[in-house]
């Protein structure tokens, strides 16, 4: 029902300046707040090592199957524990991989934000607590 050309268009130039946003970002103050129920992307061995008081464990490589994102009634299944009403932070030692399991909880829903266990050891050793204190759940 809309109109239709047969001839290309030329659209006329624009200057972008791309801008960085916040908003898919988690700060350390939010994520130490406990308004959000923090998932740890990282694989189970190292979440057993050392992670983020209170964070469950959900893996990245549970998101994914034969390297694509599994569907959404398999993602529901992955996120059973986690609830829509509740805020989510994600995060793995870089980010990267938590960005996989983050854009899986945004397409179902979840008001999800990214974070990096980098910054969590930085901003702990900024506060004087040692890695020792941070030991496993």
């Amino acid at each position: 029902g809309r109109p239709i050309a047969s001839q290309s268009m030329i659209r006329p130039s624009v200057n972008y300046t791309p801008m960085f946003t916040a908003d898919p970002m988690a700060s350390y103050d939010y994520v130490k707040s406990g308004k959000a129920r923090i998932v740890d992307a990282r694989s189970s061995h190292e979440f057993n090592l050392s992670t983020i008081p209170g964070a469950v464990n959900i893996p990245s490589d549970s998101v994914v199957f034969n390297g694509t994102i599994k569907k959404k009634t398999a993602l529901k299944e992955v996120f059973a524990n986690l609830s829509k009403d509740e805020p989510v932070v994600v995060f793995t030692s870089t980010g990267i991989k938590a960005s996989v399991v983050w854009f899986s909880l945004k397409m179902l829903g979840y008001d999800a934000k990214l974070y990096s266990w980098q910054d969590w050891l930085a901003n702990q050793a900024n506060e004087g607590i040692s890695l020792e204190t941070l030991e496993g759940p």
